[in-house]
């Protein structure tokens, strides 16, 4: 799968993707400027079905593609799981839309989160909890993009 990691402050996450049967690797975490429902500038980091990922990315950027961004977006799959941070608050998004603000940081999302919450308690930052993530994770790999809001 994946594994996103967000320490306060960085959010970080690999680049491995298995769709189709197919190896792949692509950018899991970026910045949103003037998101949609937030009007402000996120940091985004998501796991699941690529297709889930595009389109709430889309969504988050107000962009007319496949969808009205009055709408919720229509996932193909159940398999979408989120992280949000805008400065002030982390949220967690999954494929039927539920927003839900998480209030412990750190936290991490996907196949290898125990490995790289555990790394996180013992103080490694968000681009040092998904590299010991790889260490254990099958599902987590490729190379590492870590990001900041400011």
């Amino acid at each position: 799968m994946t594994t996103i990691a967000f320490d306060g402050t960085s959010m970080a996450a690999d680049s491995l993707t298995q769709d189709l049967g197919k190896t792949r690797y692509m950018t899991k975490v970026h910045k949103i400027e003037n998101a949609y429902i937030f009007n402000k500038d996120i940091l985004f980091g998501a796991a699941g079905d690529v297709r889930n990922i595009k389109l709430l990315y889309d969504w988050l950027l107000n962009v007319n593609s496949e969808l009205d961004s009055r709408e919720d977006p229509n996932f193909p799959s159940d398999k979408l799981d989120a992280l949000l941070w805008d400065g002030e608050h982390l949220w967690n998004i999954d494929a039927a839309m539920v927003l839900l603000k998480i209030d412990t940081v750190p936290w991490a999302i996907g196949s290898g989160d125990m490995y790289s919450l555990g790394a996180m308690s013992k103080g490694a930052n968000a681009e040092e909890a998904v590299s010991t993530a790889m260490t254990y994770d099958v599902g987590t790999g490729g190379l590492i993009k870590s990001l900041t809001l400011y």
